[in-house]
């Protein structure tokens, strides 16, 4: 260890606590409840703006199929963060809600669910929008035939039976790079209205409809997209205020990753920061490592073991991983958007691979010790 090392470390400590300082500090008002909803029964993760500001409206944002609430939560939060509360519920099989699926019951649950948060905590139609992607954005569509709400935001949705009327202020998106099936799918949600309607008496007489064709973009991959979330954003301002400037409102938008809030900024600082940090802190702990190993075990020489042996063990690993997981996420503390799962799914195997390696090798332990 040298002086050059600990003084280092020392300031990454300090960049890593101030980054985790900043990204504490970023973190918006959270509250998980569960909704109970006739014979529904749903977890719902609510996103409050800040504190001093007050909300503009709701969204409430429905995942798609094989998904969760925890995928749409970039959305949610950002939505959030430009003053738009959101809720984000888990539909019946899917994520914490651990009631039986089909897609009717999933339809019923999620109509079942905007009335009820509606209801209990005093939303106005008029100001609440309802944002879906894929399955969930096929469900916001036909939720048009059972409750009318200020706009519907629907995300490469699934194909469907049309409702009977159009939801109000109709926001499609389709990507590049989806399947022709929905991507038809949004054309004929095109079609319906006979083309695109966006100017401000559209969203006043709530006829408003435009589709946006996303470049370079993937199923799932519009749900982290910057792109999607602002103009997404901006629909729904637009819907809740139709009299206002689109410019304004755009600009406004553009401020900050939260708007006029910096708190999106602050996180983004704050994980810069910690980077920078664990880097800097590095080098002090290889260096201590490595004199804490004492003298290197000279290599042993063998041959690599066959390729079915690594990808059963890759399979072992990647399989206790899921099962070990269904239970709890070892790394959900940290909050990682959706990528909790994955990056505990990863350690699980890692931990799991390195013990078979361990054990494929024990044979030589002897040998190494005897040198």
């Amino acid at each position: 260890m040298t002086r050059r090392q600990i003084l280092l470390a020392l300031a990454g400590a300090i960049l890593l606590a101030l980054g985790a300082h900043w990204i504490h500090q970023g973190e918006l008002p959270r509250q998980e409840i569960v909704l109970q909803a006739g014979s529904c029964r749903l977890p719902v993760t609510v996103l409050s703006p800040p504190l001093n500001i007050k909300p503009a409206g709701s969204v409430i944002i429905v995942h798609g199929l094989s998904a969760n609430r925890r995928i749409m939560f970039y959305l949610g939060q950002d939505f959030a963060g430009h003053g738009i509360r959101a809720y984000l519920p888990d539909l019946p099989g899917h994520g914490d809600n651990t009631q039986p699926f089909s897609f009717a019951r999933a339809e019923d649950c999620a109509a079942q669910a905007v009335a009820a948060i509606i209801r209990d905590d005093s939303l106005d139609p008029a100001k609440t929008i309802l944002l879906g992607h894929s399955m969930g954005g096929e469900i916001a569509v036909r939720m048009a035939d059972k409750i009318p709400l200020a706009a519907t935001i629907a995300i490469s949705p699934a194909p469907m039976v049309m409702p009977r009327r159009m939801p109000s202020n109709l926001l499609v998106f389709s990507a590049q790079f989806d399947v022709w099936q929905l991507k038809d799918q949004a054309a004929a949600l095109q079609n319906a209205p006979g083309g695109d309607r966006t100017n401000p008496q559209d969203f006043a007489q709530q006829r408003a409809f435009d589709l946006v064709e996303v470049p370079f973009a993937t199923h799932t991959s519009m749900l982290t997209d910057r792109t999607v979330a602002h103009r997404a954003e901006l629909w729904a301002m637009q819907a809740l205020i139709p009299q206002a400037d689109s410019k304004t409102l755009a600009l406004n938008l553009d401020l900050g990753t939260y708007g006029t809030f910096g708190r999106g900024r602050m996180r983004l600082a704050g994980a810069v920061f910690g980077l920078i940090g664990l880097a800097m802190i590095s080098p002090l702990c290889i260096a201590i490592a490595g004199k804490a190993g004492g003298e290197a075990i000279e290599p042993i020489e063998q041959t690599p073991p066959p390729r079915w042996i690594l990808l059963g063990e890759g399979m072992i690993g990647a399989m206790f991983g899921v099962l070990l997981l269904v239970k709890v996420s070892l790394l959900g503390f940290i909050h990682l958007y959706a990528g909790d799962y994955l990056a505990s799914e990863a350690l699980v195997m890692a931990i799991v691979l390195l013990l078979l390696i361990v054990l494929r090798r024990a044979r030589h332990f002897p040998l190494a010790l005897g040198r």
